[in-house]
């Protein structure tokens, strides 16, 4: 009798269960949202910039009549150079940057002859767009954007050139507020240099360090 009683139950059991829909939902797990960490950043650091000049048939007016001996025979400008720079990242991937370098002290000249000082300042503006690539407290960075260097000396004139400019570079976080970094700019690539030095290929580069300090979360 128990045993009927039992099975009885059993099939009443199975039967509302089979009604109910009989499937048995799994419980899933709520996905988590990324949070996008919008940051806003300032740095400061040090710059060795250089315009190099490889060697040509002719100069202009400006130098072979001018106050500086920058002859035929120059082959780069070197100067030590303050960078300051602020940027927002949208997120671990993408951000922007601007940038201004200037030189400070005088410009050094080495050419075949030696090396000499000139009064002057060599400059770049820029703006650049920053795509980056994050693993633990290291980040891998690229710049690619558009600036402007302007070489001053002490003639009625100024210099420039406005084109673009990329670079890589590599920063290390020593905490959530504060990093370092390097890397390295490629400022001007071309012939020429503003009428200066026609029949020239000129590049002016440079080699930066410095640190960040970062707002996060602002907006």
């Amino acid at each position: 009798m128990k045993k009927i009683t039992l099975s009885l139950v059993s099939i009443v059991a199975l039967s509302n269960f089979a009604f109910a829909g009989g499937d048995i939902s799994p419980v899933v797990a709520p996905i988590a949202e990324v949070e996008h960490k919008h940051t806003v950043y300032v740095g400061i650091g040090y710059s060795a910039m250089s315009m190099d000049i490889d060697h040509g048939t002719y100069f202009s007016d400006n130098f072979t009549h001018g106050a500086y001996p920058l002859d035929q025979t120059a082959t780069d400008i070197d100067a030590n150079a303050l960078l300051l720079l602020a940027g927002y990242k949208y997120n671990q991937y993408i951000g922007v940057e601007y940038r201004y370098t200037r030189s400070f002290g005088d410009l050094e000249v080495d050419n075949e002859d030696g090396s000499y000082d000139v009064s002057g300042t060599l400059s770049n503006s820029a703006i650049y767009l920053k795509p980056s690539y994050s693993y633990e407290n290291l980040n891998l960075y690229g710049l690619l954007g558009c600036g402007r260097v302007l070489l001053s000396l002490d003639t009625p004139s100024d210099y420039s050139e406005t084109g673009f400019q990329w670079g890589l570079g590599a920063s290390y976080n020593i905490n959530d507020e504060f990093s370092v970094f390097v890397d390295y700019t490629n400022l001007y690539d071309s012939e020429e240099f503003d009428g200066l030095y026609p029949m020239q290929d000129i590049t002016v580069d440079s080699i930066n360090v410095g640190i960040i300090y970062s707002f996060h979360n602002l907006f």
